[in-house]
């Protein structure tokens, strides 16, 4: 409500810094292409400092103008998961970079259905099984988001996936593991 969005909108997130590497501009551009098939959809991006609000306001005017993008400025992590659970899809369009975005690692715990550049780095963690995987242009993202807002089933079964690999691999019980796991190494390494 805060942000004016209707209960009925089918809001698309993202979340994360406003840098060129990001794909924001591949993102903006498959927005007027969702729009035509789902004309409900609403994209809410969440961390924008001056600069990065500016741009993106100024390259989706009208989007915000039409009420159909809202730029959310930098949040404190204790809110974000907030954000992440008003989403009926996480969007990570990163266009390159050599590091893993720590944002996927939220979007897998938030148990929402996440949409995310075919890149290497999205690989790392994000399966077909977890994720729809597509091309770095707005018409490929597009039709991911799409197939995700328009297919309810495909949505709760990506969704369920998502999650359940964060609590299987990313939960405090597996950080416990690990520990334990190095340390019985380090100890074992240990001269008698």
């Amino acid at each position: 409500r805060r942000l004016g969005l209707s209960d009925l909108a089918s809001v698309g997130l993202y979340s994360g810094t406003f840098e060129t590497y990001q794909g924001l501009d591949i993102l903006l551009a498959a927005g007027p292409l969702i729009l035509e098939r789902v004309p409900s959809a609403r994209f809410v991006l969440v961390g924008a400092d001056d600069e990065g609000r500016l741009s993106v306001e100024s390259a989706a005017a009208e989007l915000v103008r039409d009420g159909v993008l809202t730029v959310v400025d930098r949040q404190p992590r204790s809110v974000m998961s907030d954000y992440l659970a008003l989403a009926d899809v996480l969007v990570s369009p990163r266009s390159f970079g050599g590091n893993l975005p720590l944002k996927v690692f939220d979007y897998l715990a938030a148990g929402r259905p996440i949409i995310a550049t075919d890149i290497p780095t999205h690989r790392s963690v994000l399966t077909e099984e977890r994720a729809v995987l597509v091309d770095r242009t707005p018409e490929a993202l597009a039709a991911g988001v799409i197939s995700v807002l328009c297919d309810g089933e495909k949505s709760a079964l990506l969704a369920a996936a998502a999650r359940e690999f964060a609590v299987e691999h990313l939960g405090w019980g597996r950080f416990l593991h690990s520990v334990a796991e190095i340390y019985q190494t380090a100890h074992s390494d240990v001269p008698a």
